[in-house]
């Protein structure tokens, strides 16, 4: 069984932020990440 990442509340949120305001697809968002 593996384990799972924890993130910080504040790195999800900025996630989210360039999610939402990037012309980049979810999935290159998340690789640059």
């Amino acid at each position: 069984m593996t384990t799972r990442r924890k993130y910080a509340t504040e790195f999800k949120r900025e996630a989210v932020q360039l999610v939402r305001s990037s012309s980049q697809p979810a999935s290159q968002i998340a690789r640059d990440l």
